[in-house]
């Protein structure tokens, strides 16, 4: 059932593009749908959105951009996530998906495979400190990519 909803979601994404709907069009709290579903991980809708030209680094009325939420995501995954590192490693992956979408769209191949190589490194890792660990360091060379180089934290 969650599937259905979830296919209808990204069916209606879809027709409201096609059809004129505005990308960047905010929430009352300044949210786009880029926002959203970087929120909820919704990677086929993260990939509709950056492909029909949403900006990524528009701020909601916090200051957020989408960027700086998947990143803000990631540092919870390693500080506060009861998980396993399985599931937290799921997360993570989502998150590495959602990068190498924006990176692939706005031409930066070259990097979206440097986070290629970084999801098969994580592949390796079993134990929770090892995951952690690998999310400090995905956090650290996200600095050197176009990701956060246009002062996007």
């Amino acid at each position: 059932m969650l599937y259905v909803r979830l296919l209808l979601l990204l069916l209606s994404h879809r027709l409201l593009l096609q059809h004129g709907a505005d990308p960047n069009q905010r929430d009352a709290v300044g949210n786009t749908a880029l926002h959203l579903a970087v929120c909820t991980s919704h990677i086929p809708t993260v990939t509709l959105l950056l492909r029909a030209g949403t900006n990524i680094r528009q701020a909601d009325n916090q200051g957020y951009s989408p960027l700086q939420l998947a990143r803000s995501k990631l540092k919870l995954l390693q500080r506060y996530g009861n998980s396993s590192s399985q599931e937290i490693k799921r997360h993570v992956y989502q998150v590495i998906e959602m990068m190498q979408t924006y990176l692939e769209c706005s031409g930066s191949s070259e990097e979206a495979e440097l986070l290629s190589s970084f999801s098969n490194q994580l592949s390796l890792s079993d134990s929770r400190e090892q995951v952690e660990n690998d999310i400090q360091t995905l956090l650290n060379s996200l600095n050197d990519l176009s990701l956060v180089q246009s002062n996007v934290s």
